[in-house]
C-alpha cells in the first residue's frame, strides 16, 4: 500500500513539475506575462511623462511668463496714471517767501554800518 501511495505521489509531483503543462510551468508563464505587462505600462508612463514635461516646458512656461509681463506692464501703467492724475498744485513746490532784513542804523561814534555798496553810495552824497 505504501508503495502505491508513493507511486501516486511521485506521478502527481511529475505532473506538477512538467515543463509543458505543469503548475510550475503555468506559474512561470504567468510571472513572465506579468513582468512583460508591467514593462509595457512603465514604458507608456515614461513616454507620457516625457510628453507632459515637453508640453509644460514648450507651452505653459512661456505663456505664464508672457502673462506675468503683461500684468506687470498694465499695473505699472495704472500706477503711473494714478501718479500723473494728482493735482498740479500739490505737485509743484511751494514758493519760498523771502523776507528782507532791515539794516542797522549807524552808531554815533563809528562810521556807517551796512552793505559796502550802501557805504559807497552814502559817501558820494
Amino acid at each position: 500500500m505504501m508503495t502505491r501511495a508513493q507511486k501516486e505521489l511521485s506521478a502527481a509531483l511529475g505532473t506538477l513539475n512538467d515543463s509543458n503543462g505543469g503548475v510550475v510551468a503555468q506559474v512561470e508563464s504567468a510571472n513572465n506575462w506579468l513582468t512583460h505587462s508591467l514593462d509595457k505600462r512603465e514604458n507608456a508612463l515614461d513616454a507620457l511623462l516625457h510628453q507632459l514635461n515637453t508640453y509644460v516646458l514648450c507651452f505653459w512656461i512661456p505663456l505664464i511668463s508672457t502673462a506675468a509681463l503683461v500684468i506687470g506692464l498694465i499695473a505699472g501703467m495704472g500706477i503711473r496714471g494714478c501718479m500723473d492724475s494728482v493735482p498740479a498744485v500739490s505737485a509743484t513746490p511751494t514758493p519760498t517767501v523771502v523776507q528782507t532784513v532791515p539794516t542797522p542804523e549807524p552808531q554815533d561814534g563809528g562810521g556807517p554800518v551796512g552793505n559796502p555798496k550802501q557805504q559807497l553810495h552814502s559817501q558820494r552824497k
